[in-house]
């Protein structure tokens, strides 16, 4: 026992307890060879180690540590040779069958022989981080669209590509899924990326206005070429939030 167990054990219930300490030879003369006043831990791991001699004013035997409340251990009226926790943790002697004790603090582990007990926990831990900006931006974005976040598809056919500025009136949407704009997973530095593939333009439209020519806008955006020589038709068309290509060349 130390001042960490004792806390730790008295803590867990937070009460009155027996703990298993005795100076009775007559419970077990193994443990307590030498009689009234040689307090022993007779139970657990430490059983048959002393750590207490004589009453109130007795002394630490070896330097074990000890937790007596002041006065005690007095073996009041005799018989008294069982200690226990006090409700404020620390502790007395009692007779064995004083009924004001109700229970008793058990200690688990240490002995000869037991099994070895492999305990193991698992826990998951989700991160939603709170994105508001593409880096480096962090005032008047009016749209953010970015293909690890709010792509809405079907065997990877896309047919929604939402907002991530959190303006919620704004989102590019395709009136049904199309096989010429896909989701394609770590295609750009082992990120993913929308395609819009196929010979005429393939669109996703804003399903409200975002007038872009209202005031002086820059736009940013990253493409990837297929390797075909072609000419991309464009990203915003002047009418707003319209995102297309003309030819195979651009993802």
């Amino acid at each position: 026992m130390c001042v960490e167990e004792n806390n730790f054990a008295f803590n867990a219930i937070a009460q009155s307890g027996w703990v298993g300490a005795s100076d009775d030879t007559g419970f077990n003369s193994t443990y307590t060879p030498n009689g009234e006043g040689a307090w022993y831990w007779v139970t657990g791991p430490e059983a048959g180690l002393r750590f207490w001699q004589g009453g109130p004013s007795g002394s630490i035997v070896g330097g074990i540590y000890n937790n007596w409340a002041g006065g005690e251990p007095n073996n009041s009226g005799g018989g008294e040779n069982f200690a226990h926790f006090l409700p404020n943790g620390k502790w007395n002697d009692f007779a064995f069958n004083n009924g004001t004790i109700q229970g008793y603090y058990v200690e688990f582990g240490g002995m000869a022989n037991e099994p070895v007990l492999q305990i193991t926990s698992t826990r998951d831990v989700f991160i939603n981080p709170a994105l508001n900006a593409p880096a480096g931006v962090t005032t008047g974005l009016n749209l953010w669209l970015k293909a690890d976040a709010g792509v809405t598809q079907a065997s990877g056919n896309v047919s929604q590509w939402a907002d991530q500025t959190y303006n919620t009136n704004i989102q590019a949407t395709a009136a049904v899924p199309s096989v010429d704009i896909t989701l394609q997973t770590a295609t750009v530095n082992y990120n993913p990326s929308v395609s819009f593939l196929g010979t005429t333009g393939k669109v996703l439209r804003g399903i409200s206005d975002v007038d872009f020519m209202a005031t002086k806008a820059n736009i940013y955006f990253v493409a990837k070429d297929n390797g075909t020589s072609a000419n991309t038709g464009g990203v915003f068309s002047t009418y707003g939030c319209l995102l297309y290509t003309s030819d195979a060349a651009d993802e």
